[in-house]
């Protein structure tokens, strides 16, 4: 689905961080709400590690893909849901191996 990423895709494409892989595989879950650039005032997309909230989109550089189980996006409603306000650009959320 365009809300999910398996490990096996991570593994497959050339990249060897968390956010190359999105910009190549997902570049729609970077983009939140339409936005093609990171305008003042479009809410930036939250990223989760194993549960934690560690940043925003920049911490993708710092994960390698070999650690990645899986990855998923969830938009600002679904987001808002799960883990409360502060989330209206979505979440991006990785899961380790």
């Amino acid at each position: 689905s365009n809300h999910f990423i398996p490990g096996e895709e991570v593994a497959k494409s050339t990249a060897r961080d968390a956010l190359t892989a999105v910009r190549s595989l997902r570049p729609d879950w970077l983009r939140g709400r339409g936005a093609t650039s990171l305008q003042a005032g479009v809410p930036e997309v939250v990223v989760y590690l194993d549960g934690q909230r560690v940043g925003t989109a920049e911490v993708l550089g710092q994960f390698a893909t070999v650690h990645i189980k899986e990855m998923k996006y969830f938009g600002a409603t679904e987001a808002t849901q799960k883990w409360g306000t502060d989330h209206s650009g979505g979440v991006i959320e990785i899961v380790t191996r």
